[in-house]
């Protein structure tokens, strides 16, 4: 399975995830370049830190889309999705699809030993999973979700760096918290004007002129079974060729390809 026919399964989960997991990505580009990292491993990163949730797919709906907060089953089920996640993407020796393991497995781990589904701490947690930890947490503050309302950019920050008893500084890496306070503005700036990423395309939104990929046809081949009833979400077009392309090059570069150009109001 290559890391289109991967996006594809990803976008079974709904353009909600896909949109989640492509701003993901690009905060993580953000936040890694602002630590200093270089463009190639940034890019790899962010490309990785898009398949971080995949694991969500196996997670049943009536528990991913619950209108208020998890039981203590519930919560234990979610948590399962990191180790679902490493068993869903196959394993290779291409070092995107390494770097896309380890994030999955090792996203939701903390700095200080209280994350899951092992309780690493320091550096056991690899590098690629402490600047995805952070962007994804903090998407997630400044996203509405069916528990809670959109948390504002300043509030966002204030947890991530003051801590408001569930989410504390210690869960994150101090080199990826200094990045964070240099980068947050140009997180934000990625954002829509009322404070929330603008929506995904759909069928009604042509992306830019830059074609899918072709691939051979084979010999009485048609549309993909369903092609008309496929999300949104799992064609995301240029943002999504981009991205797995490995089109990595300036922060311009990935701002445009992963930001304002995937999405569109």
């Amino acid at each position: 399975m290559n890391f289109t026919e991967l996006a594809d399964v990803l976008g079974l989960g709904g353009d909600a995830l896909v949109a989640h997991s492509l701003r993901v990505s690009q905060l993580t580009f953000i936040l890694a370049r602002a630590g200093g990292l270089g463009r190639e491993l940034a890019g790899r990163i962010a490309r990785g830190a898009f398949f971080h949730d995949i694991g969500m797919l196996v997670i049943p709906e009536a528990i991913r889309l619950k209108p208020g907060r998890l039981d203590s089953l519930e919560f234990s089920v979610v948590k399962l999705h990191p180790e679902i996640g490493y068993r869903l993407i196959p394993p290779s020796s291409d070092p995107v699809t390494i770097t896309s393991r380890k994030i999955a497995l090792c996203h939701h781990e903390r700095w200080d030993g209280s994350g899951y589904p092992y309780g690493l701490a320091g550096e056991e947690i690899p590098v690629e999973a402490r600047w995805t930890a952070l962007a994804d947490h903090y998407d997630a503050l400044r996203s509405e979700r069916p528990y809670k309302s959109a948390y504002s950019h300043e509030k966002s920050v204030r947890i991530l760096t003051q801590g408001d008893g569930r989410t504390l500084p210690s869960h994150f890496a101090p080199e990826v918290l200094k990045a964070f306070s240099r980068a947050h503005g140009s997180m934000e700036s990625a954002r829509s004007d009322n404070g929330t990423f603008v929506g995904l395309r759909t069928s009604e939104t042509k992306p830019p002129s830059r074609p899918e990929p072709p691939r051979e046809a084979k010999s009485g081949e048609g549309k993909h079974p369903g092609e008309s009833s496929r999300s949104p979400g799992a064609s995301c077009g240029f943002a999504r060729v981009r991205l797995l392309e490995g089109e990595v090059g300036p922060e311009e570069e990935i701002s445009q390809s992963l930001g304002r150009q995937a999405f569109t109001s």
